[in-house]
């Protein structure tokens, strides 16, 4: 799924928030954010890799993949 798919379907989840949920959200946002050490260069480098496979179609979707081990024998 494009990127710019991803950000719509994210802000228009975001604004299908109530007050509530959307402080909720922003509050668990804040602390990942302040307990998770930024990324490495080397992680850096897998996620740039990462993106590269998925943008080049290299890259199967955990949708495909589920239904590739459902059918089976």
């Amino acid at each position: 799924m494009p990127a710019t798919l991803e950000r719509e379907q994210l802000a228009k989840s975001i604004m299908e928030l109530s007050d509530d949920e959307f402080k909720t959200v922003t509050e668990f946002v804040r602390r990942l954010r302040d307990e998770e050490p930024p990324l490495s260069d080397d992680e850096l480098a897998q996620l740039a890799e990462a993106d590269e496979d998925s943008a080049a179609g290299r890259v199967t979707s955990w949708a495909e993949a589920k239904k590739r081990l459902e059918a089976l024998p």
